[in-house]
């Protein structure tokens, strides 16, 4: 009878996401993981990714543009992405995370560069907030998200 409930308990995980706990995600799914253990944001139908992580200490957002398994960096051109954050229970703001130039280590230069951060006073000690980016241009792709909640993300909805 153990073997029994045991077989049956292990049935029913195999039918969730182990990222969500929602039914309907087999064992047929993949699943992207953020390589820096930040937020994923995904961008079209796996198209790209960005990964969030948040400096709350200080203040500081960095983003990470990432492909479409989430696995290897994607350099963009634009100078910076812009997003509008919604603290709770705070007045919105606007955010720019500019491109971040690492010529030493990866050889990344503004207009050239897969990362991107940016700085507010008003990140400090928060751990949740909703952000909506304005376009991002991937791979000779232009995309619009919609407000995402941080640290949710999108990715696997």
């Amino acid at each position: 009878m153990r073997t029994l409930f045991a077989a049956l308990a292990l049935l029913g995980a195999c039918g969730r996401d182990a990222s969500t706990g929602d039914a309907g995600k087999g064992l047929g799914d993949h699943v992207h993981l953020a390589p820096r253990g930040g937020t994923l944001v995904e961008l079209g139908e796996e198209a790209a990714h960005l990964e969030l992580l948040l400096d709350a200490e200080r203040g500081e957002l960095t983003a990470f543009a990432l492909d479409g398994h989430a696995e290897r960096a994607v350099r963009l051109a634009q100078p910076s992405l812009s997003a509008r954050i919604e603290p709770p229970g705070g007045e919105p703001f606007d955010l720019v995370l500019s491109a971040v130039a690492r010529p030493d280590s990866t050889g990344e230069t503004v207009g050239d560069t897969s990362e991107f951060r940016g700085a507010s006073p008003r990140l400090r000690g928060i751990a949740s907030f909703r952000i909506r980016f304005g376009r991002i241009e991937i791979s000779g792709a232009s995309f619009d998200l919609p407000t995402l909640s941080f640290p949710d993300g999108n990715h696997g909805r």
